[in-house]
């Protein structure tokens, strides 16, 4: 579960579905690796989204991620 916060987000728990759906039971170190380098974002911080243990996360790199994940642009 992600820690407690004040402000909570769809577009945050919907990426964190996406990003444990994609790494699955096994590779996910791999997996993670793969994301890093097309995307740019940190392993580290992958690694702490995926285990929900960032509350409240940067959400430029939320959305990035939300789009390379679900294979489009996010829109509002």
């Amino acid at each position: 579960m992600r820690p407690q916060t004040k402000f909570p987000s769809v577009l945050l728990d919907k990426t964190t579905e996406l990003l444990i759906k994609r790494l699955g039971n096994e590779g996910k170190s791999a997996i993670i690796s793969d994301i890093c380098e097309d995307t740019g974002l940190g392993y580290t911080w992958l690694y702490l989204i995926s285990n929900r243990k960032i509350a409240q996360p940067d959400v430029c790199r939320i959305e990035t991620l939300y789009s390379y994940l679900s294979g489009k642009e996010l829109t509002l």
